[in-house]
């Protein structure tokens, strides 16, 4: 018969792909772990995992196996959930950011809401990838620009000011802070790729890059105009070593969203700090 801690063990090796790293999840041995995958194949009496020296992987039968299970423990995880004492809450919130999501704001909500309850945690996942977030087990995800597939659920949380900006000292005299001007003698960097909308392109920018980062370095070492949310450029600006470009143009907004899976259960700390990210977005 199936036992639930081999289910558990089962999904922890899924989501590691590896027996090794399982174990110190469990705080078990490599051997437990191996001994409980096999009794479940053997109860099951299928193959649910690939082996090799290397790697773990789900076969077609485990990765049935997997979704349906971990379906399974989220309904048991909602059951739970209403019958928790709601006025206390506590727990781990898995959360993924764009790796140029402006840090210290992000720092300042997370401490915000901690001190208001201060036993739930974070797990901060810093990666530009679209990862699961069902089979990596993350709660929600704050995206810009596209929040994801139709598997998911986005919440928009706010939108940047998108400006252009260019080094102060490399202007015309004469241009002034001119857009049209700068641009006839700069590239243009946009790694928001919005800029064709308006009708601006550059053939031949000898760098290509979605990250808002290596634009602003590009900006700040005179490489060119950047189309970059304002807030990241703001100190700069402030100290005059940046300026914003004047132009006609009606600029798009850089839209941010808070996105989870439709599928998974939202437990009342997450939905708390849903609720938490917007209330401060407005104040």
């Amino acid at each position: 018969m199936v036992s639930f801690i081999q289910i558990q063990t089962f999904l922890e090796v899924a989501r590691t792909e590896s027996f090794t790293k399982a174990s110190k999840q469990l705080l078990v041995p490599r051997s437990t772990i191996s001994a409980r995958i096999q009794a479940l194949e053997e109860s099951l009496n299928v193959a649910l995992l690939n082996r090799t020296t290397r790697q773990v992987s789900l076969t077609h039968e485990g990765q049935r196996y997997y979704e349906r299970c971990f379906e399974a423990i989220d309904t048991l995880k909602t059951l739970e959930q209403e019958f928790e004492d709601q006025e206390v809450l506590r727990g781990l919130i898995r959360v993924t950011i764009p790796i140029d999501l402006p840090k210290d704001r992000f720092v300042e909500l997370l401490s915000d809401f901690h001190k208001q309850h201060p036993e739930v945690s974070f797990d901060v996942n810093v990666n530009d990838d679209l990862l699961d977030m069902v089979s990596e087990n993350i709660d929600l995800a704050l995206r810009g620009k596209s929040p994801g597939n139709d598997g998911l659920i986005a919440r928009k949380f706010g939108a940047g000011k998108m400006v252009f900006v260019a080094r102060s000292d490399l202007l015309p005299q004469k241009a002034g802070k001119s857009l049209a001007k700068a641009l006839d003698k700069m590239d243009l960097f946009d790694p928001t790729g919005m800029a064709a909308s308006l009708g601006l392109s550059k053939e031949g920018t000898f760098v290509r890059t979605k990250s808002f980062e290596l634009t602003k370095s590009l900006v700040v070492h005179g490489k060119g105009v950047g189309f970059l949310p304002k807030t990241m450029c703001e100190a700069l600006i402030e100290e005059g070593a940046l300026c914003v470009l004047q132009t006609d143009l009606i600029l798009p907004e850089l839209p941010l969203y808070i996105v989870r899976p439709v599928k998974k259960h939202l437990p009342q700390r997450v939905r708390a700090f849903v609720d938490f990210l917007v209330k401060s977005n407005k104040e």
